[in-house]
């Protein structure tokens, strides 16, 4: 007995070095591994182009004249002709890597938007009677920055500092970023002065801008656009005492069509604010969503690893004034369940609730996308509980497994479909509103 004794406190000993190595080498590690450059070069698939922008972990650009190269293909590819870009900043274990599993499948996910939109005789024709133009043009950012930043399943360990970083990213030139491709987008669907309506003629190109960030990618473009949404609430709110914070207030524009958070690693406590404000007020049918989070049931991670990730943090903070504060803070955006105001659903042989006649000026303003319907075969229902905004700008809506499978599973095609369909109608009501034959054009 003493012998084995004295074996296991040997083998205790050579365990206590490796361990005393491995927290040692970690820091040095994490502080070091994987942060570089990938320099991916754009690529042109079948109808559409794709580039990647790259963040160091800093928040500063790798390069900013890349960054500034991208943003003058937008100009230049949106002013020649209808143009649709979707930039997507992608989570935790993830980065630029050409060979990156987010990477490869973006640009699955961009080859079938393209085809949707290219294919579909009923978009070519909204098009063509709103824009003069049949053609329309697909490009893809991805937003990369170090999302992995230990090998093997140590990065499982850097869950606070890769959110930390997340932070840093959407506080510093990807900001920048955002707000340059608003300017682009802003310019190409804002009124024209009269020499360029007299050199255009009968075409006026449009363009669409949807972004998309994944996990602690959503935290990334929270932190990037959040402000600019909450300004534009604050200052659509009441000028005085004598306002009534109920009133109808004047559309929203946001960020482009639409933000979409997937799965987002940030707690629900940073969208609070944007609760609060929205809340406040009502919106009449020239309101389009600006702001959405789909969140998936069979997210084990964000469900159970995430709060354990936030309580950890908390025994170093202050305790909170109310149990909702703490909720909040410990859940993610999206498991907070007074927040949330939808529900998703894949649904077989369903027809869509969105068709050819509602690309009529009068079908399409009326059209309240966030009461219930259906898109490729995937129904979006407010929740019977909640007191339901008409016309809302915000939806946090809670997805099926069949739909957003697990954590990382938001590339499956039943959603990829859903959404495509989804946000090409709320583009296409968003065209409507600026064009022409939209103009003065009330709510019925």
């Amino acid at each position: 007995m003493p012998a084995l004794w004295s074996v296991l406190k040997i083998i205790w000993s050579g365990l206590k070095i490796i361990l005393i190595g491995v927290l040692t080498a970690l820091p040095v590690a994490c502080a070091t591994y994987g942060h570089l450059e990938f320099e991916p070069k754009p690529i042109t698939g079948d109808g559409y182009k794709a580039f990647a922008v790259e963040i160091n972990d800093y928040g500063s650009y790798w390069d900013a004249d890349e960054a500034e190269k991208v943003l003058e293909h937008v100009r230049q590819e949106s002013n020649r002709t209808n143009t649709v870009v979707v930039l997507y900043v992608h989570g935790w274990h993830h980065n630029a890597s050409p060979k990156d599993s987010d990477f490869l499948a973006f640009k699955e996910s961009l080859s079938g938007l393209t085809a949707t939109l290219k294919n579909n005789p009923l978009f070519e024709q909204a098009r063509v009677e709103l824009t003069g133009i049949p053609d329309v043009s697909v490009l893809g950012i991805y937003v990369g920055w170090r999302g992995r930043s230990l090998p093997w399943y140590f990065d499982y360990l850097t869950f606070w500092g890769r959110k930390a970083a997340a932070e840093r990213v959407g506080a510093g030139d990807f900001r920048e970023f955002i707000l340059r491709l608003q300017q682009i987008y802003e310019e190409r669907n804002g009124a024209k002065n009269k020499e360029e309506e007299a050199k255009a003629k009968d075409q006026n190109p449009f363009m669409g801008l949807v972004t998309v960030g994944h996990s602690f990618g959503g935290q990334v473009l929270f932190t990037a656009t959040s402000t600019a949404i909450e300004r534009e609430l604050i200052v659509a709110g009441p000028k005085n005492a004598q306002q009534s914070p109920s009133e109808t207030v004047a559309p929203l524009n946001g960020i482009g069509d639409i933000t979409l958070l997937l799965n987002p690693a940030l707690e629900a406590y940073q969208f609070e604010k944007i609760q609060r404000l929205y809340s406040a007020y009502t919106y009449n049918c020239l309101q389009t969503p600006i702001f959405m989070v789909v969140s998936g049931e069979g997210d084990w991670a964000r469900r159970i690893w995430f709060p354990r990730g936030r309580w950890a943090g908390q025994l170093f903070r202050p305790s909170f004034k109310s149990a909702a504060e703490y909720e909040m803070w410990h859940q993610a955006l999206g498991e907070y369940e007074p927040h949330r105001t939808h529900e998703l659903e894949e649904v077989k042989h369903l027809p869509s609730s969105l068709s050819v006649k509602h690309y009529e000026t009068k079908e399409i303003i009326n059209i309240d996308f966030t009461a219930g319907m259906v898109a490729a075969e995937a129904s979006l229902m407010p929740l019977k509980e909640r007191n339901r905004k008409r016309f809302s700008p915000v939806l946090i809506a809670y997805s099926s497994k069949d739909l957003v499978q697990g954590h990382t599973g938001i590339f499956t095609k039943p959603f990829h479909q859903f959404l495509i369909e989804y946000i090409a109608f709320i583009e296409g009501k968003r065209m409507i509103l600026r064009s022409k034959k939209g103009k003065g054009e009330i709510c019925q």
